[in-house]
């Protein structure tokens, strides 16, 4: 699957004309809603299908906010003390749950679904599998949004197949960040790990963040994401901070 490629090395031709991530803190509102509004259209240039969809939506819902309110929304993109708050939170958040900060402003969300897959096509030579074998696809997913617009969401994946009483394999798995707005931010993935037992399959992959201020350096925080499916068609994960 695509790797969506990380704002923080691809925006630096958009940061190169407001100064850069670090010297942030000294730029206008105007300059900062410039680089938010960059963020988006970058997103969209790289999105395709639904997310492409979604993200030109929620432009065109940043541009209505009241000057009161993009006041804020920007404020928190660019404050050091919550982008921390969040890479402490968003592990406390349980799957179908909702965490919100800043009085209800900042939500966080963790989603999962497990679904069906078409069969990977046969290499020369392979056995035809038994027609009781199910491929599924289990995904897991993290989101925050600011006032109701999604800034933020990593993506995790797992495909495996069961027969109805235990997994039989896994064939692919997959972690990313599917969106990031903050220019200031960035996520670098470890390599995607899958695994099975017989009665559940699962992918793990690190992501570490990393964050630049102005006068503050970087600020960094490690988490584990995990996502797993099992023979009963139910799935599920986590985000551990190591």
């Amino acid at each position: 699957m695509k790797k969506f490629v990380s704002l923080f090395m691809t925006l630096l031709l958009v940061l190169s004309s407001f100064g850069t991530m670090a010297s942030a803190a000294n730029q206008s509102f105007k300059e900062k809603e410039k680089m938010v509004e960059e963020s988006f259209n970058y997103s969209i240039k790289s999105a395709k299908g639904d997310e492409k969809e979604k993200l030109k939506t929620d432009l065109a819902k940043f541009k209505k906010l009241s000057k009161e309110d993009k006041k804020k929304f920007i404020s928190y993109m660019f404050d050091p003390e919550v982008t921390s708050t969040i890479a402490e939170s968003i592990s406390e958040v349980e799957p179908g749950e909702t965490k919100a900060l800043k009085n209800g402003d900042i939500v966080l969300s963790a989603t999962y679904e497990e679904s069906d897959v078409e069969a990977p096509a046969l290499e020369e030579g392979n056995i035809q599998p038994l027609a009781t074998t199910y491929y599924k696809k289990a995904w897991y997913k993290r989101g925050v949004s600011f006032l109701g617009l999604t800034v933020l969401e990593v993506y995790a994946q797992v495909n495996y197949t069961h027969n109805g009483s235990k997994v039989l394999s896994t064939y692919g798995c997959d972690a990313y960040t599917s969106r990031n707005l903050n220019p200031t931010v960035d996520y670098e993935w470890g390599r995607c790990i899958r695994n099975h037992s017989s009665s559940q399959a699962w992918a793990t992959a690190s992501v570490k963040w990393s964050a630049i201020y102005s006068g503050l350096g970087i600020v960094y925080a490690n988490h584990e994401v995990r996502v797993w499916g099992n023979y009963k068609n139910q799935s599920g994960g986590s985000v551990t901070k190591l």
